[in-house]
């Protein structure tokens, strides 16, 4: 297909690709970061799930987790990444736009990764996915998300203008990037060719819009959401500060 309904086709390259390694690498952190905070959460809500690694592999550990996500596509994977991994009776998946959540303090933890939330692109979507999360949460529980910051966005733009991301397994995936100086909102336009067999390839193409925020604004849409920031820093373990030159930025916040 073409136009900007993104991951209706990326979403197969995209779990077949090396994207998927973050979720899981981030889950392997968890127990440690938990730790820190001493806390042992039961129940996961996973914002904008996608194919499913974090929700898995966090289900594997024996939480039970609520995966949601807008693209259709990505939950079915997710759900078919959890029947192989035999963890159904631990983790379901939703469709859901996280702008609109509607859970009521069912969760003791929710999280959002992978510049999930770099896809809200006005400051009042951003805020509508916080108080979302705010809403789902138990007092006291927590919330933790990365975003790429503003020098990331611009520096990943300006350092990859375009390039083929991958061409092997019947899969031709090519990225070009740009930056929109007025608006904030970096643009990255995807061509993909899949093999369909017998020689042929079938194109697709979507644009994946993204925008980074000041850390001042994420702190005060946190706040005015319900929640008091615990870290914001350049790594999920907190050990590097916040600077204008870290490309990705790792938040957790309380529930009040």
């Amino acid at each position: 297909m073409t136009g900007n309904e993104i991951y209706a086709d990326f979403a197969d390259v995209y779990a077949k690709g090396s994207y998927t390694r973050h979720g899981r690498e981030v889950a392997a952190k968890m127990p440690e970061v938990l730790g820190h905070l001493e806390h042992r959460p039961q129940k996961i809500l996973d914002m904008c799930c996608g194919e499913g690694s974090f929700a898995v592999e966090m289900a594997k550990r024996g939480m039970r987790v609520t995966g949601v996500d807008a693209s259709e596509r990505m939950l079915e994977i997710a759900n078919a990444r959890a029947l192989i991994a035999k963890v159904t009776d631990h983790v379901r998946f939703e469709r859901r736009d996280v702008r609109v959540l509607r859970y009521d303090g069912e969760f003791d933890l929710a999280t959002c990764w992978f510049d999930s939330l770099n896809y809200m692109l006005t400051t009042d979507d951003l805020g509508k996915a916080f108080g979302g999360a705010a809403r789902a949460l138990r007092p006291g529980a927590y919330l933790m998300f990365d975003m790429q910051t503003i020098h990331g966005l611009i520096n990943h733009t300006r350092r990859h203008e375009h390039w083929i991301e991958r061409d092997s397994d019947g899969i031709v995936d090519i990225h070009r990037a740009e930056y929109d100086e007025d608006t904030g909102i970096a643009s990255l336009h995807i061509t993909g060719f899949l093999h369909v067999g017998g020689g042929k390839w079938r194109r697709f193409d979507e644009v994946h819009r993204q925008r980074a925020y000041p850390e001042d604004t994420i702190a005060r849409l946190l706040e005015e959401s319900g929640f008091e920031v615990v870290q914001s820093s350049g790594n999920l373990d907190g050990l590097a500060d916040l600077t204008m030159e870290i490309d990705r930025m790792w938040w957790v916040a309380r529930r009040a």
